[in-house]
């Protein structure tokens, strides 16, 4: 089993105490979304007072994937508090992505760019360098420190344009917007996370490239889960168009006159006869490059659905240990022989969940340009 333990801080990484009996844990990781975990903890568990709403939670000393307590909730017959919990990049949704805030006017420095440089701007921009509204920065208590820093900016990922608005909203959605925006055949979501640093005196926000780990490529060793190595079973295969769309028509007002520009993805072929599938779609944006990256980010939400479903089997014979021989947003390869398939996909969420003294790992999958999070539900148990 798989030891539980679980530090409590406050905003300023001021360690408050430690829960060692908590009844349930479900802690989800995601590559480039934000998504929420669940904990169940006894009323009379040793420092359940210091589990408060804001409250920052370390789980087995993990400081690159924090929680934040969201919510709690608790009856006078119920003797479990039950909490649900943000990683620490959702304290981005904390603040808009400002206008004024965000990449300048006139001149925008956000045209043209890799998506690692404008989702790593976009934080830089609103919450470090701007002096416009100091109390948006996410100072400690004596004001005199901003817990929020940004790593190098890095440049990879697709070349897109994007301007912030009064409709952009939270800037943690935004963020993971612009993740998804690839447009280039064989590109992946870019990942991005906000961790604690190395001294505990602040929250780092950084970007990702995955790493691919398929039988595509020779650098790496590859990871394959398959049947013919005893690592899946009760695999399914599930392959379908009926949500696809290839080409958007975005509808927008450059200033002057409202106007329509066709934006088309010809990943999964030529946008002619019957491989043409069509949207339309309005767009608040102003330029024409802001508004084909928007077109491009509507179509990556609707690719083929292609899924492969197994439970898979930890089988120390096997190179396919989590977080030694992969990690979360690597490239894989998954196999069934049997169902004469194979899908080479990135892993983009994994879910650890502690309960009844049981360990189990779900890791969620996807496919080469994915952008949703519906695909390969897997089972690793310890």
């Amino acid at each position: 089993m798989k030891k539980l333990q679980i530090n409590i801080y406050d905003n300023e990484l001021v360690w408050k105490g430690m829960l060692d009996s908590v009844n349930y844990l479900k802690h989800s990781k995601s590559w480039h979304e934000i998504v929420n975990s669940e904990m169940k903890v006894s009323r009379q568990a040793a420092n359940v007072e210091e589990v408060q709403a804001g409250r920052i939670l370390v789980v087995n000393n993990d400081t690159s994937y924090p929680l934040i307590v969201e919510d709690m909730q608790v009856s006078l017959d119920n003797q479990y508090w039950n909490v649900t919990l943000i990683p620490l990049k959702g304290m981005l949704n904390y603040r808009i992505c400002h206008p004024n805030d965000s990449g300048g006017v006139g001149n925008n420095p956000w045209v043209d760019r890799y998506q690692s440089e404008v989702m790593m701007w976009m934080v830089s921009d609103n919450l470090i360098t701007q002096t416009r509204d100091d109390d948006r920065k996410f100072w400690n208590n004596a004001r005199t420190v901003n817990l929020l820093a940004i790593a190098s900016v890095k440049q990879y990922g697709d070349i897109i344009g994007f301007t912030n608005d009064w409709n952009t909203g939270y800037m943690g959605e935004a963020v993971t917007a612009i993740a998804k925006m690839n447009s280039t055949a064989g590109s992946y979501p870019i990942g991005w996370n906000i961790y604690i640093n190395n001294t505990w005196s602040q929250y780092v926000m950084d970007t990702y490239k995955a790493t691919d780990r398929s039988v595509l490529q020779s650098v790496n060793p590859p990871v394959i889960f398959s049947d013919d190595f005893g690592n899946i079973k009760n695999a399914t295969y599930t392959y379908s168009i009926k949500d696809w769309r290839n080409v958007v028509y975005m509808t927008w007002n450059n200033g002057t006159a409202d106007t329509n520009t066709p934006v088309g993805n010809a990943f999964y072929g030529a946008t002619v006869s019957f491989n043409r599938k069509e949207l339309i779609q309005s767009s608040s944006k102003k330029t024409t490059n802001e508004v084909v990256a928007e077109g491009y980010s509507e179509l990556n939400k609707r690719p083929h659905n292609e899924s492969f479903i197994a439970e898979i089997i930890d089988n120390e014979n096997t190179m396919s240990t989590f977080n030694i021989d992969w990690f979360l947003g690597d490239i894989v390869t998954i196999q069934s022989k049997d169902l004469n398939v194979s899908v080479n996909a990135q892993v983009v969420q994994t879910d650890e969940t502690f309960e009844n003294g049981e360990y189990t790992l779900d890791a969620t999958f996807g496919e080469p340009k994915l952008n949703f999070l519906q695909l390969i539900k897997n089972a690793i148990r310890f």
